[in-house]
């Protein structure tokens, strides 16, 4: 997992509360993204797509405007343009979190799904949940890995140095088969490389090269990369 689309307001009030949410994600050591910029496109299009370019969504919603008080408490609004937002993540299958903030009425979908209170006062409580929410889900998402693919037939082959060959990656858990993912081919000085994605320290790797009724596929292979050292002083009996 490498980027997080932030949503919350750009209201001047709520700048404070933006920034230690902001703060606490990179500390993950994870590429934050906001709408803030839309590069002159359409706002909710542009939005939309950086949104479905992102792994992760951590919503704030803050208080807007005060509702009538029915007996049961003071509540607010929030914006419901972060609830759109926070909806589009969802909808994307994307791993998403809301920081709601104390005295916001979650009503209709939102109540089904996890949210984290917080208040303006003391943010601690609710950025620490949030903070162990990020290193679950990096740790669900697991690493990823360069492996080179080593086949001279295949590199003298034009349409898999193209890149218009079907490439393919699954994991052997626990000795269960998870299912092909697809990949992509990176060129490299000679070389064919492909990145897996979601690996995990116990996990075999095999993958698969498909272009028509033709099909090349390699072993489960480990991890591990072997090392081979060459004497380089001594020797002598």
């Amino acid at each position: 997992m490498k980027r997080v689309f932030l949503s919350f307001s750009f209201e001047p009030d709520d700048r404070q509360v933006n920034n230690k949410v902001v703060r606490l994600v990179q500390s993950h050591n994870l590429n934050t993204v906001t709408g803030e910029r839309a590069g002159g496109e359409p706002l909710r299009d542009r939005i939309f797509e950086q949104i479905e370019g992102c792994d992760a969504l951590v919503a704030v919603l803050t208080r807007r405007n005060q509702l009538a008080d029915t007996g049961d408490g003071v509540f607010f609004t929030t914006s419901e343009w972060v609830k759109n937002e926070l909806n589009h993540g969802r909808v994307n299958d994307l791993k998403t979190i809301a920081l709601v903030e104390d005295g916001v009425k979650m009503e209709g979908a939102f109540i089904d799904h996890e949210w984290l209170p917080f208040t303006r006062t003391n943010m601690e409580d609710g950025l620490l949940k949030l903070s162990e929410t990020l290193g679950l889900w990096q740790q669900e998402a697991g690493r990823t890995l360069k492996m080179m693919i080593v086949s001279p037939e295949l590199m003298q082959n034009p349409r898999f140095t193209r890149n218009q060959m079907v490439i393919e990656y699954q994991f052997l858990i626990d000795g269960t088969e998870a299912g092909w993912q697809r990949g992509r081919l990176i060129r490299e000085a000679g070389s064919a490389m492909i990145f897996v994605k979601g690996v995990q320290d116990n996990y075999l790797v095999q993958i698969r090269v498909t272009d028509g009724p033709d099909q090349w596929e390699s072993d489960f292979g480990s991890q591990t990369v072997p090392i081979q050292l060459r004497r380089i002083a001594g020797g002598g009996v």
